[in-house]
């Protein structure tokens, strides 16, 4: 399960590029190399979430395809709620693989929705750990993560066993 922050953050430029377009070029060369066995699916979220599919879709050449033009047209605007776009991909329980593309900047959906507060990271890492009931493992790619957004981010792949990954 892929999960996409296209947060109004992910706009912020590093170089030439934005965040949300790392974030899509690394999202989309995941998809690519995905071997037909898998089955895969993708939320996005801003201060909403959206699923590209209902369920996990097996990784044919098609649906890679689809999922890449998907990807492509995502637009970054709005809050981040980091915790409710985890939770939700971790709702298909016979998932036990996150791969979270974020700058990690939770700041609506869970606590008391102010960027920054711990109050408010904590209460989206709580979300995800709560959520995470099947004990899927959740890798992070930041994406020009800093300060206490990369630490977020290193503690929900820690709370799974996953890795952290940074991508400048």
């Amino acid at each position: 399960m892929y999960v996409i922050d296209v947060s109004g953050s992910m706009m912020y430029l590093d170089g030439f590029v934005t965040r949300l377009d790392r974030a899509k070029a690394e999202l989309n060369k995941s998809i690519a190399a995905l071997p037909n066995n898998f089955k895969f699916n993708i939320v996005a979220f801003d201060c909403s979430v959206y699923s590209w599919q209902p369920t996990l879709v097996p990784a044919t050449a098609d649906n890679k395809t689809y999922a890449e033009s998907w990807v492509t047209g995502l637009i970054a605007e709005g809050g981040t709620a980091t915790g409710p776009g985890v939770a939700l991909g971790l709702a298909v329980k016979d998932n036990k693989l996150v791969v979270l593309l974020t700058d990690g900047e939770p700041n609506c959906g869970a606590g008391d929705e102010v960027d920054g507060d711990p109050t408010c990271i904590a209460a989206h890492r709580a979300m995800i750990q709560t959520a995470n009931s099947q004990r899927a493992v959740i890798n992070v790619f930041g994406i020009a993560a800093v300060g206490e957004f990369r630490q977020f981010c290193l503690d929900v792949a820690a709370d799974s066993g996953g890795t952290y990954t940074d991508v400048q």
